[in-house]
């Protein structure tokens, strides 16, 4: 007989049964190899991260490399890495770190301008609250004046250091 403790299958002292699953702690309480299974998603509940919101958790880096243009698509200010501003480089890191309000899984969406001169490869990287990464290219060329992709799921916490890092290369 193994005994379920924290989550996990170990020796048999105490021989004690699995215990029933608790939602939203990121363990597998019940021994059946699935994490939080059978919990309610927090349906509606959304944390928007966006350079149009101050204190909403987005940065840059470096920040003077970046440069905006008041459109309608989206949210209203289109950033974007330019050739005219900062280094001259046209590299940097968008960055938005959301301040979530429970722990759990999270499904993560950005939004861009989707136009021609757009990057074929932008590299999103996912970075959630157990060390785990996630990375997606993402072609900004298709698609309308406004874009929604889905990136992934993360598992995050309040307080935590769950990120979606856009790594810009031109």
């Amino acid at each position: 007989v193994e005994r379920c403790a924290n989550g996990r299958w170990g020796g048999c002292e105490g021989a004690v049964g699995a215990a029933a699953e608790v939602c939203h702690d990121g363990v597998d309480n019940d021994c059946d190899g699935t994490v939080d299974e059978g919990c309610v998603c927090d349906v509606g509940r959304t944390v928007r991260v966006d350079n149009d919101i101050a204190g909403s958790g987005y940065s840059e880096d470096p920040a003077a490399n970046w440069e905006d243009r008041p459109t309608g698509s989206c949210h209203g200010t289109y950033r974007y890495l330019s050739h005219t501003v900062g280094d001259g480089t046209r590299r940097g890191r968008a960055i938005w770190r959301p301040a979530l309000p429970s722990a759990g899984w999270w499904r993560v969406v950005t939004s861009f301008r989707a136009t021609g001169n757009r990057t074929p490869d932008a590299d999103y990287v996912l970075h959630d609250d157990r060390g785990g990464t996630t990375r997606r290219a993402v072609n900004q060329r298709n698609g309308s004046d406004c874009t929604y992709v889905t990136i992934g799921t993360v598992w995050g916490e309040p307080g935590g250091n769950c990120r979606l890092v856009l790594d810009g290369t031109d």
